[in-house]
């Protein structure tokens, strides 16, 4: 899945299994940062910023 940031940048989130790497992207398309994290945790993210 691959969000577009108001900038032209990009948020994408990548499931491997049980892990979710979500990977932040400049407008240029380089990588700021990388995070990874439980499938858990990445849902509750996603819940916390439904709420």
């Amino acid at each position: 899945m691959t969000l577009r940031t108001p900038d032209g940048g990009s948020v994408e989130l990548v499931r491997f299994g049980r892990r979710v790497e979500m990977h932040l992207r400049a407008p240029d398309g380089r990588t700021v940062a990388t995070v990874d994290m439980t499938a858990e945790a990445a849902a509750d993210l996603i819940t916390e910023l439904n709420s």
